[in-house]
């Protein structure tokens, strides 16, 4: 019984990962050095990319799915660690 409870209680930080998640896709910077200009939100999502003014989606597209990957080794590699 008590081991039944232990996971509804994992269910309350599920929904306080969820949330915190939602709140750091609010977040967003621009950076622009060098004549690149990079809009990312704080999910690490890549939203825009422009090279000397022109809009580059096809390299943000690419930055988004590596950091994808990324972080899915990172994860498990996390999981492997407890």
């Amino acid at each position: 019984l008590n081991n039944m409870f232990g996971k509804l209680g994992d269910l309350g930080n599920i929904s306080k990962l969820k949330a915190m998640y939602d709140e750091l896709k609010k977040l967003e910077i621009v950076h622009e050095q060098n004549g690149v200009k990079v809009t990312m939100r704080g999910d690490l999502n890549v939203k825009s990319l422009e090279v000397d003014g022109v809009v580059e989606g096809r390299i943000a597209a690419a930055l988004n799915e590596a950091i994808k990957k990324i972080q899915v080794q990172a994860a498990q590699k996390q999981m492997q660690m407890k």
